[in-house]
């Protein structure tokens, strides 16, 4: 009678552990029939979405005439489109990559110090766009 019981609860418990887990399932956990899919990717930023919404801290930064905010945004906008085709080139090596955007960066200096000075072009390229930097420049820019 003893053995009946022990057995009774050694099968109940065997069920009730196939049943929370699950059977021929991985680590315990139940596998899913229905295929998922993945999350929806954000449409990649363009080269113009950036330079726009940028152009006006450089407007303000450097007191730039109409021309050479076009003359600007025209550098920038070639620029940041190199640099994009740099970054989806999966053929090239980290070393290749990295020669060639270090060559980017001098073309770019080249071209904005025919509208600025060295300074102003060094201050341009190292010009930060993080959120915190952009609520500080707008800050000191009211005061």
């Amino acid at each position: 009678m003893r053995t009946f019981f022990i057995l009774l609860i050694t099968i109940l418990s065997i069920q009730q552990v196939s049943a929370q887990y699950g059977r021929n399932s991985r680590y315990g956990r139940q596998q899913s029939q229905i295929p998922s899919t993945p999350p929806p990717q954000p449409d990649p930023v363009t080269a113009e979405e950036i330079v726009a919404e940028r152009l006006p801290d450089y407007q303000a930064e450097f007191n730039l005439d109409n021309f050479e905010i076009e003359v600007l945004r025209n550098y920038l906008t070639d620029h940041i489109k190199e640099v994009q085709a740099l970054q989806t080139d999966r053929t090239l090596k980290p070393q290749d990559a990295r020669e060639a955007y270090d060559r980017l960066q001098t073309k770019l200096k080249e071209n904005l110090g025919a509208i600025m000075t060295l300074d102003e072009v060094n201050k341009l390229i190292a010009m930060d766009f993080s959120p915190r930097a952009k609520r500080k420049r707008k800050k000191s820019k009211n005061d």
